[in-house]
Parts: structure tokens; C-alpha cells; sequence
């Protein structure tokens, strides 16, 4: 999968600006500020129809003093041995969001989910591993959205039934509509458990490979998908809990059981890595992480996603930069550098400068 050339029009503090990339390596670099960072959110922007950045809306990116933004880009895919295509889509924002794939309106968002496929690499991925629980349940359920079909719609069910549930528990109404909502979040959540239960497991193989790789064997790594409730596939065991604590939820107002409050355990030589693990090896992680993300697509689609990073060789020593270099071959790159060192190691890449919201190669 490559992106051939992105159009920006007045997105973050760019105004109009167009790039035409190499299929190998690409390398963005200016000091901070410039709008290096705001150029990947760009790119991976056509992977889900939203921002990379947490609790950002459409017109919280619009260039200030404007009244909208676009975006269009075409890619080049090429999946199971089959020719290659190509693909232009074009993001508009107005006073709604638009959608068009080679000129043709999507009709929902979710339609766009697994067409094109970016691995995004940011510093504050670290708190996959050191944040909440949330943290790391949107970095699963993000991935499994664009990745597994079907996916997207059984977790927004869920997720409906689920505010409906809290509209009456936040009236504190001891509604027999509680007991109808509990039935339909098991049918949904059970198999939001499975499907992320299965996922974690071959994740954690990629994963733990990687690390091995990246450590020398000399440690391991794994992760252990940890379901709010346990039993999740069993029926009876499921509605039980929710009934146990419908009593605390009324007085609350929330749902506190159930795949919403799932959890992913990080392991580092069998300790929780969260609390044990030291900065180079919560780097590692994440690394192994974002090369397990590549690898699963790859070996699932046919073909490797585009590979993003933002300024992440400045936070990696010698042994994990060679490593992650080692491990770009054969995949189109995005780089985003401040420091002009680094830059040595890429001498065959295509150089653009970022300064002010402006792009020249």
C-alpha cells in the first residue's frame, strides 16, 4: 500500500499545500511548532475519517479565521497478488463531514474502515503501556474496527445499548427497561470479548517475538487480555453479575460491569510492565507493538500498511533505532525529524522542510 500525493487545504495551520511522496522513504523535518506532527494526523486522517489526536473534533483542526478543511490523497493498493489499484479519497468539512471514494459519496463512516491501512508511531504512545485501562482498550478495539470486518458495528451497537442503559440510571429508575438493556449487552459484549480475547493472543505472539528480537533474548513479554467479567460467554453468569450490581449502578448512574472496563495486562519477564518495566524497555514495547501491527496486516491483507512516526528516533537509543531501521525495509515511511543528525542515516530518502504551515521539498 503507498500514498502517492496528499492535497491540504486549510487543515491545522497549513492553508494550501500539495506533496507528491516516494514509495520508500520520506522525511519531514523543521523545528517544533512547524507542523510536522499535523502532517501525519493528515495522512492517517484517511484510515478512520477522524483525528489520531484523543477527543479532537472536525472544527477543532480547521486553520483558525477559516470555515472548513479538505483533504484528498490517492493511494496505490495491491492485496493478494492482484494488480495494483488506485485509490483517491477526498475528506471535506464544512458544517458536516464528507466522505467520497474515487468521487463517490460514503454513505458511513464506517465504510471507509480497512480500505487504507497506516501504522502511526507517536512519543505518548507510551501510555498504552503506563496509562488507564481506556488506553488500552481504544488501541485494541481501533485496530480490530479496521481490521476485523464487523467489528465497528457490534462495539457501536454496544456501545448504543449502553448510553441507553445510563440514560435510566442516571434518572436512579429501577426500569424493567434495565433488564431488557442487560440482555442486549450481553449479546453484544460477549462477542466483543471473544473476538478481542482471540485477537490479544496472537497479538501477544507478534508482539513477543518482536521483543525477543529487539532484546536478544534476553527478555519476554506478553499480553493477557483481563474481561471485566470473566465468564463473558456464559449467559447466566454475565446477567448475573449485572443484576448483582444493579443496586450500586442506581445509585452511581452508570454501568460499572461489562466490556466497557475491560482490560489489557502488559507483562515484562512476568512482571506488570506498567510498574517494572524502565524506559528503554517501555520503548521496546511500544516498538514491538507498532512492528506486530505491520506484521499481523501484512500477513492478513496481503501487503504492509504506510508506516508513520513522529519524531520517535530522538526517543530511541542506537540498538532500537537499528532495529526499527532494519525493520522499515520493503514498506513506505514517513518520518518526522527535528533533529538534522538522524537525517544521515536516511541518505536515499526524499527530504521536504516543514516551516510555518509550509512544505518545500
Amino acid at each position: 500500500m503507498l500514498i502517492k500525493n496528499l492535497r491540504i487545504e486549510n487543515f491545522r495551520n497549513f492553508s494550501f499545500e500539495s506533496v507528491e511522496f516516494s514509495d520508500k522513504v520520506n522525511i519531514f523535518y523543521g523545528k517544533n511548532g512547524q507542523g510536522k506532527t499535523n502532517l501525519l494526523e493528515a495522512v492517517n486522517y484517511f484510515t478512520n475519517g477522524k483525528s489520531c489526536r484523543n477527543n479532537m473534533r472536525e472544527k477543532d483542526v480547521v486553520k483558525f479565521g477559516e470555515d472548513g478543511f479538505s483533504l484528498a490523497a490517492e493511494f496505490e493498493l495491491k492485496k493478494d497478488g492482484m494488480n495494483s489499484r488506485s485509490v483517491y479519497e477526498k475528506i471535506d468539512f464544512k458544517s458536516k463531514k464528507s466522505i467520497y471514494i474515487n468521487g463517490q459519496p460514503v454513505e458511513k463512516l464506517s465504510d471507509i474502515l480497512g480500505l487504507i491501512d497506516t501504522v502511526l508511531f507517536m512519543p505518548n504512545d507510551l501510555n498504552y503501556v503506563l496509562g488507564a485501562p481506556a488506553d488500552r482498550r481504544g488501541y485494541v478495539d481501533s485496530f480490530l474496527s479496521k481490521n476485523r470486518a464487523g467489528y465497528f458495528k457490534l462495539l457501536s451497537s454496544y456501545i448504543y445499548v449502553l448510553k441507553q442503559k445510563n440514560n435510566i440510571l442516571k434518572e436512579h429508575k429501577n426500569s424493567e427497561q434495565i433488564e431488557i438493556y442487560n440482555e442486549k449487552l450481553f449479546e453484544y459484549g460477549s462477542k466483543i470479548c471473544e473476538i478481542r480475547n482471540n485477537f490479544i493472543k496472537v497479538f501477544s505472539d507478534y508482539v513477543s517475538k518482536i521483543y525477543s528480537d529487539i532484546s536478544e533474548n534476553n527478555e519476554t513479554v506478553e499480553f493477557i487480555y483481563k474481561p471485566n467479567i470473566e465468564n463473558f460467554y456464559d449467559k447466566e453468569s454475565f446477567i448475573k453479575i449485572l443484576e448483582e450490581n444493579k443496586e450500586k449502578e442506581l445509585i452511581l448512574g452508570t454501568s460499572i460491569k461489562g466490556p466497557h472496563r475491560d482490560d489489557v495486562i502488559i507483562n515484562i519477564n512476568k512482571k506488570g510492565a506498567k510498574f517494572f518495566a524502565s524506559q528503554g524497555q517501555l520503548r521496546s514495547i511500544v516498538l514491538s507493538m507498532k512492528i506486530a501491527e505491520a506484521e499481523i496486516i501484512k500477513d492478513t491483507k496481503g501487503e504492509y500498511p504506510i508506516i508513520l512516526l513522529d519524531d520517535v528516533f530522538s526517543e530511541l537509543d542506537s540498538q532500537r533505532r537499528e532495529f526499527l531501521l532494519k525493520n522499515l525495509e520493503e514498506k513506505q515511511v514517513i518520518i518526522t525529524l527535528t533533529n538534522a543528525d538522524i537525517m544521515k542515516t536516511f541518505p536515499d530518502a526524499k527530504y521536504f522542510e516543514i516551516e510555518c504551515g509550509k512544505i518545500k521539498r
